[in-house]
């Protein structure tokens, strides 16, 4: 088994250097995560996916060498635990019970438990990873990305002009769910804080929303990252596998062309349509595939760098911070200003 890491700071880039053997990946979360739970239906997309190509977390189980996890989308039609429907991310998905969960579309903690209602008072067997009536293995790798849609889709269930305040519940919906996991038998859990929503096409425009967006994420982060702190002290036999994306973006739109992207502030969507098919050279550099999804060599990338860091320390609370050997020390330096 493997052994367990106390990781004393969290959203730290961890370097190592031998990998690790899964038995399953779960996915919980949004539209980056989906594989066809919520249909995309913009031009480009590759079977419902909100992309052009695969998603972050197939690449991921690629390299992981576990079976990718497909849609779980068909809870009425018998589907088992053995057919490998694991991805449970809904495109639209909130952390919680909001405006997208009275759509049809599951919340994160609907994709976990099947609940419905905004107290979760309600439950229905045929949704969530709860009906398959069992808990996660000791050596499955559950991960957990969401939040931005508690920005988008704010509507009457939150208010939108609270940016501060949304976040910070958005960020405590995710601790909770992180907990739920946690009762259900996760042992290893890779969570991904949010990258910066102000930078992505969607607010090229106004400077406004950039900088309401930008709040909104530095406020999720910053909240998300305090409460893991008291949670991974809780639970110092959980293995917690913590990525810090917004720093991980910010690398690669300060130096596209390191990553091979030529575009960054618009996306594939604006120069493409199905009658002006791009070639799949041309596609690959662009990271984002539309407003603010990235496009699948966007997620390629994504995968590679997290891969690397989804890998044991080389001697036990071992902690290496930073992201690049030039970013350690500025990034473990901002880190902990945030904790």
């Amino acid at each position: 088994m493997r052994m367990k890491i106390f990781k004393a700071a969290v959203f730290s880039f961890l370097i190592s250097v031998s990998s690790f053997a899964y038995d399953n990946l779960f996915i919980f979360g949004d539209s980056l995560s989906d594989v066809g739970n919520a249909p995309n239906t913009q031009d480009l997309n590759l079977n419902g996916r909100w992309s052009n190509g695969y998603v972050w977390c197939e690449y991921l189980a690629q390299k992981l060498n576990v079976n990718t996890a497909g849609a779980s989308k068909n809870y009425s039609d018998g589907d088992k635990f053995a057919n490998g429907n694991i991805n449970f991310a809904y495109g639209g998905g909130m952390t919680s019970w909001g405006t997208t969960s009275i759509a049809g579309i599951l919340s994160v903690d609907e994709q976990i438990y099947g609940e419905k209602g905004p107290l979760g008072n309600v439950k229905d067997a045929t949704l969530g990873f709860d009906r398959y009536e069992t808990n996660f293995g000791k050596d499955d790798l559950v991960a957990v990305w969401a939040g931005a849609n508690n920005l988008f889709f704010a509507g009457t269930i939150l208010i939108k002009e609270d940016y501060v305040g949304t976040a910070k519940k958005a960020a405590n919906d995710m601790l909770s769910n992180l907990s739920h996991l946690i009762d259900k038998g996760a042992e290893n859990i890779l969570i991904l804080n949010l990258p910066d929503i102000g930078l992505t096409p969607c607010y090229k425009d106004s400077e406004t929303d950039r900088a309401n967006a930008s709040l909104f994420s530095e406020t999720f982060n910053d909240t998300l990252a305090k409460g893991l702190k008291i949670l991974m002290l809780a639970n110092a036999d959980i293995d917690f596998i913590c990525i810090d994306m917004y720093s991980m973006f910010n690398e690669i739109l300060a130096e596209p062309a390191a990553y091979g992207f030529d575009f960054t502030t618009t996306c594939l969507l604006d120069a493409y349509n199905n009658e002006n098919l791009p070639s799949e050279y041309e596609a690959a550099q662009y990271l984002f595939y539309d407003d603010v999804h990235p496009t699948t060599a966007g997620h390629k990338m994504l995968a590679d760098l997290i891969y690397a860091q989804i890998i044991p320390e080389p001697s036990t609370y071992a902690i290496c911070f930073g992201f690049f050997a030039l970013s350690l020390a500025i990034l473990r330096k901002k880190f902990l200003k945030k904790i």
